[in-house]
């Protein structure tokens, strides 16, 4: 089980997504996908060759590499699996983009969905705690867009953000302010003494030279999706919402506003 917010992240960044879903598309779509070795090998053959990914940096012989490329078009909510055949279908999204749509218009609406739990993040191999009912991007920019915050480090989404917002109430985005700003007066004085107990990796040793390296680099994942909405600007490891950009945010809030909680 996975404790804290968590992301599938074969690339930190998601400017490849309409490559590696157009080669998934030509080498894995409309056929069965689950333990079917021979697919996995064939669709990871074709990112080395579409330079998508690395030559020969493979962890085994299996297609493992391809299976977390198409569990990341999965996560966000690309593809999936239709449960009459068990065959991998486009989702409408991955249709527009494949479509010739504008990815980052398509890829925006989807990180603002992205949401705990999913039939991803339950899913076997992934299971994050199911005490997190959130859109996470939804929560940040409302975090973002709070006078009292009004930036956030990657060190404060890593240590307080991803392991303690677990909903979406206000009496969650209140407890979250608090300790961020505890954070700000405190730094990790302000921890559980159980924090690595509590967060530790679902699988792995945590570092002891640099303890808190996995839940940073799931930040700084989570950084790369929110920036590609252009809604967001980083700089020396602070986000802060775009000066222009405040009103586009008060529409995503409203929109999601009026979005059934129902699928939370």
């Amino acid at each position: 089980m996975i404790n804290y917010w968590w992301v599938s992240r074969p690339k930190r960044k998601l400017n490849s997504v309409p490559s590696v879903l157009a080669t998934f598309v030509e080498t894995s779509l409309n056929v069965e996908w689950q333990g079917q070795r021979d697919i996995h090998l064939l669709f990871e053959e074709a990112l080395e060759r579409d330079e998508l990914k690395r030559f020969g940096l493979r962890r085994d012989q299996g297609g493992s590499g391809a299976r977390t490329y198409a569990a990341w078009l999965k996560s966000l909510g690309l593809i999936f699996t239709q449960e009459s055949t068990k065959k991998i279908r486009l989702t409408l999204a991955g249709e527009a983009i494949i479509n010739g749509d504008n990815p980052v218009t398509v890829l925006k609406n989807q990180i603002f969905k992205y949401q705990f739990p999913s039939s991803f993040s339950i899913s076997r191999g992934v299971h994050v705690a199911d005490r997190f009912v959130i859109r996470p991007f939804l929560f940040l920019v409302r975090l973002l867009a709070d006078p009292q915050i009004g930036f956030l480090t990657t060190e404060e989404i890593a240590k307080i953000v991803i392991t303690e917002a677990e909903n979406e109430s206000d009496a969650c985005f209140i407890h979250i302010v608090k300790r961020i700003l505890e954070f700000r007066e405190s730094s990790d004085e302000c921890l559980s003494d159980d924090f690595f107990e509590k967060y530790q990796p679902s699988r792995g040793k945590i570092s002891e030279d640099h303890p808190f390296e996995r839940l940073l680099d799931v930040s700084n994942t989570i950084i790369n999706w929110l920036e590609y909405t252009q809604l967001i600007e980083r700089d020396s490891g602070i986000i802060r919402i775009f000066d222009d950009k405040t009103e586009a945010v008060r529409s995503e809030e409203h929109t999601s506003e009026l979005q059934s909680h129902h699928d939370l």
